[in-house]
């Protein structure tokens, strides 16, 4: 077996010589079995190990336990990390299951010593019966592939040496090499769901329908894997073609979006909520919830999903954050020539007073007749009731007619400064329109022109 796992090892690429690995370590026999071979190992790959046990405070033989890994470790030369915690007590604070807050616990505690030592890895006891568990529970669930994989044997810093040895290989293993192991009672509490899975569920499938289960489910999760990792290559094929990055969200362009086939946008959807969240938990009814949003006409008003997530859909574009949108409310005055920093959106906006023939055109440039404004001038915020002259045919718009008739996003709305007379009158909507009656026109002698640049990040939600 010691050579079965060491070709899974390099097949998989797992670790490298030299590297330093934590030991997730119970005393059962799964674990006794990776510490050993993983001590058999050291010496060849220059290894350096570090056992690491989690007492759950749910069973009085757990002190035994660890004795046991006391006395094995020292006599194989592996430093043993361990800590107690009180799981039960965890559990219904945070109103978790004890199964589920035991797992979060041990991996919390493993990842910590992987920190503290500074290592590359963390390895865990993960055999073909897990495996197979794994996969049965996320089908019973209505998983997508993600779950059908099953275990993998790296993911996250976490790797799985026995992954491809059965529990049968492992007892013979402990019983040629005489290590000694201790028996978790627990692992047979049918209150548990994994364990009815283990002990009621795969013997009927195994008595009445296929004794290859174990072996046809591990296969169903390498093809799967390997299907899987194949779709990743084209999600992020999707990606750099639907999806831009800013510092505090995720856009997804919807016309390449909603030109792609379902099962595509699926799987962007839910790398997206990944990739800006950190979590893997997203479930069916939350991507469905988002690809309804992306097919609504126009705006619509926000989703507000778990782990903080907001999703707008903004005319064209579907936005991803996990910051709130904010009002922002500014008004500072604008002398000429001169220049005011609104610090609400990190913006500088100047202005000076040229003779035509002294202008040279910049693009950047809001330009305005000098002659038909008259100061003094306040550069604000929109504000309920504004109304804009664009075209002459039309007359003046409410202000948020006039943004929605362009598409203006929300966001940009917002932070768009408007020039605005004493008296309340928009002369522009800068770096976007000039009220008609205040452009330059070929009678235009003196030009005031109005420069808008943003000299700071400045979040927009």
């Amino acid at each position: 077996m010691l050579n079965q796992v060491e070709n899974f090892i390099k097949k998989h690429q797992l670790f490298k010589p030299g590297d330093k690995i934590v030991l997730a370590v119970s005393g059962g026999p799964d674990s006794m079995a990776l510490l050993h071979i993983m001590k058999e190992l050291k010496r060849s790959w220059h290894l350096t190990l570090i056992a690491a046990h989690l007492n759950h405070g749910l069973r009085p033989q757990a002190e035994d336990d660890l004795k046991l890994l006391e006395e094995q470790c020292q006599a194989w030369g592996i430093p043993l990390e361990a800590k107690y915690l009180d799981i039960a007590s965890l559990a219904k604070a945070n109103k978790r299951s004890l199964e589920e807050m035991g797992r979060m616990c041990r991996y919390e505690f493993f990842a910590e010593m992987r920190h503290k030592h500074q290592a590359q890895y963390i390895a865990t006891a993960h055999h073909k019966e897990d495996h197979a568990e794994s996969v049965l529970l996320h089908l019973l669930r209505g998983s997508g592939l993600k779950g059908l994989r099953g275990i993998l044997p790296f993911n996250n810093n976490i790797v799985r040496p026995l992954l491809a040895v059965s529990k049968a290989q492992i007892l013979e293993y402990l019983s040629n090499h005489h290590i000694p192991y201790r028996l978790d009672h627990s692992n047979a509490d049918l209150r548990f769901t994994r364990n009815r899975i283990r002990h009621e569920l795969i013997p009927y499938l195994v008595e009445k329908y296929n004794p290859q289960l174990i072996n046809s489910l591990n296969q169903l999760a390498d093809i799967v894997q390997q299907e899987d990792d194949w779709l990743n290559r084209l999600t992020m094929d999707f990606w750099r073609e639907a999806v831009s990055e800013r510092p505090d969200r995720l856009v997804i362009a919807l016309e390449p979006f909603a030109q792609a086939h379902p099962a595509a946008q699926r799987r962007l959807v839910m790398l997206v909520c990944r990739r800006l969240t950190g979590f893997e938990g997203w479930e069916k009814k939350d991507i469905d919830s988002i690809l309804r949003l992306s097919q609504s006409p126009g705006s619509r008003p926000y989703l507000r999903l778990k782990k903080g997530l907001l999703v707008y859909k903004v005319y064209e574009q579907l936005i991803f954050t996990t910051r709130a949108r904010k009002k922002v409310a500014f008004c500072h005055q604008l002398e000429v020539p001169g220049q005011v920093y609104i610090k609400e959106t990190g913006e500088l906006v100047s202005s000076r007073v040229l003779p035509r023939e002294q202008y040279r055109a910049d693009s950047q440039d809001i330009l305005l007749d000098w002659d038909k404004v008259k100061g003094p001038f306040l550069v604000r915020s929109r504000l309920p009731g504004d109304r804009f002259a664009a075209f002459p045919a039309s007359g003046s718009t409410k202000l948020k007619e006039y943004f929605i008739n362009k598409k203006i996003p929300w966001e940009e709305r917002e932070q768009t400064p408007l020039l605005v007379s004493a008296e309340g009158r928009i002369y522009a909507l800068l770096g976007l329109a000039v009220d008609h009656e205040a452009r330059v026109s070929p009678q235009t002698e003196r030009i005031l022109v109005i420069k808008r640049e943003r000299i700071s990040g400045i979040e927009q939600y």
